[in-house]
């Protein structure tokens, strides 16, 4: 299948150049509404009726933006233009939301970051200048929290302290300390950036260790969206009389030192096996490992279940985005790629699923593409209809990793949305690790994506009870045979 790139879409687009005029224009139109709206704040005399429909309008426009990129975006998957955008205004949005959630909204400019903040059924703007500093806190927070802590503990320790602080104070509004839920709507570097671990500890109290600082995760559960439409709208449901989902496949190849023309590319990750090992037990997952973890298997049998999980490597390229991949198990026989599962191809996969977790290396870190956020593999999932999405920002540990996503699905059997799963199973990591394994870096990759669902705990106990009645009755038609040779035998004799 031949990828399209960005540009290879915009070409086509050129024949539509009064769209493209259009986003322009609305760019020009949204700066000048935002600092109308500034200026007005401003004055000694506040017109509030103005201000909101300022705002308001403000909001609009960029949601007309978003959607004008998203038609760009989804031509990726469609190859064409017949792409309906629903665009949500800010009072339907607002309509949706409980009293205890918040979302915030964020917006690059050249020199400032701007924040949509809905909460308590308002609308607010807020806006804050960025400058280098910002970018330097921004980018030794993001550096620190996705690497092995280093020698220097301590020195290490007060950077990030300086660091997650500042940028809590940056981003998170005084008004929303009390809200037990945040939704995140990232835009630009943000889209990397795990707001689990800002910290609300201040420099000035001295912590002596990663365990002891008020991470924003400790009040708050989190989750993200690429756009805020897409959190709010309304999932299509499934036509009268499909065939019924089977609840969860689980993929975790083995990687052959021969793998990819004979270099030792990737690495075997030795706690994934018990990672799916677990979730057979829990739920009695369909399991592929090792030789059987294949794209080939992937592509015939993901479509027939609503749980995907797939813990194995991925490959996230920055510079060609649709060549980013999953690594399946490449047998030494096959053609030579058939084992990377490309993010073209799985923008033309029917997926069905409810939630897909993707346990793997480098998922969440793809390319910047102004004013969509990223373009990555955990994207492209979202895309084809994935409601929810645990994914990872960085490449993690894999045997706390593992411990992480067990404790995630035992939660998740439970009842627990998979956002609360995941926020939890972190909390509980953080509560029993020894200082130094308190560091982000081991518990903060995972994120979570997308509208939140719930598995009902007696769907999977059906599962199970499915097992356990087969094996009774394997059992008791054993017993009767044996019942009946017994007599057959007391009467020959």
């Amino acid at each position: 299948m031949e990828a399209i790139n960005r540009n290879e879409i915009e070409e086509q687009l050129e024949q539509h150049d009064s769209l493209i005029r259009m986003e322009k224009q609305l760019r020009v139109k949204l700066n000048e509404i935002n600092q109308r709206t500034e200026a007005e704040k401003q004055k000694i005399k506040i017109d509030s009726v103005l201000i909101t429909q300022l705002i308001n309008t403000s909001y609009d426009i960029m949601s007309t933006i978003d959607s004008l990129d998203k038609i760009v975006s989804n031509a990726l998957k469609q190859r064409q233009l017949e792409i309906k955008v629903e665009i949500l205004p800010a009072d339907s949005i607002l309509s949706q939301m409980s009293g205890n959630t918040a979302m915030i909204e964020y917006v690059f400019s050249e020199r400032k970051l701007f924040a949509f903040v809905f909460y308590d059924g308002n609308l607010s703007l807020k806006s804050s200048p960025i400058d280098s500093v910002f970018y330097s806190q921004l980018n030794l927070f993001r550096d620190q929290i996705s690497q092995f802590p280093g020698e220097k503990v301590q020195q290490e320790l007060s950077n990030f302290i300086h660091a997650s602080n500042y940028l809590y104070k940056k981003l998170i509004p005084r008004e929303l300390e009390a809200v037990e839920n945040l939704i995140i709507i990232p835009d630009g570097d943000l889209s990397l950036l795990a707001f689990e671990a800002l910290s609300k500890t201040e420099p000035s109290e001295e912590p002596q260790s990663y365990r002891e600082l008020n991470y924003l995760i400790r009040d708050h559960g989190l989750v993200y969206n690429y756009l805020a439409t897409l959190h709010f709208r309304k999932t299509p449901e499934r036509p009268v009389g499909s065939k019924e989902l089977n609840k969860i496949i689980a993929f975790a190849p083995d990687y052959p030192q021969n793998q990819d023309k004979g270099s030792a590319e990737y690495n075997r990750l030795k706690w994934v096996k018990a990672e799916v090992d677990s979730l057979n037990t829990i739920f009695g997952a369909k399991t592929f490992k090792n030789t059987e973890a294949t794209k080939r298997n992937f592509i015939n049998k993901a479509a027939e279940y609503s749980i995907l999980h797939l813990a194995m490597h991925a490959i996230a390229d920055e510079e060609m985005p649709e060549n980013s991949h999953l690594v399946f198990y490449q047998n030494p026989d096959s053609v030579a790629d058939d084992y990377k599962l490309h993010i073209y191809e799985i923008y033309h996969q029917s997926l069905n699923a409810r939630l897909a977790v993707l346990s793997s290396c480098n998922t969440g870190f793809g390319k910047m593409a102004k004013g969509e956020g990223i373009l990555s593999l955990a994207r492209s999932f979202a895309y084809t209809g994935t409601q929810h999405i645990i994914m990872a920002l960085w490449e993690i540990e894999d045997k706390t990793g593992a411990r992480i996503i067990t404790d995630f699905y035992h939660r998740l059997s439970k009842g627990f949305s998979p956002n609360e799963a995941i926020r939890d199973s972190k909390l509980h990591y953080l509560q029993s690790a020894p200082n130094l394994f308190a560091h982000p870096y081991f518990w903060a990759a995972y994120v979570s994506v997308g509208k939140p669902v719930t598995f009902k705990p007696d769907v999977f106990e059906k599962e199970k009870t499915d097992k356990l009645l087969i094996l009774s009755l394997s059992v008791g038609a054993i017993l009767l045979v044996l019942i009946l040779m017994k007599k057959r035998l007391s009467l020959i004799g």
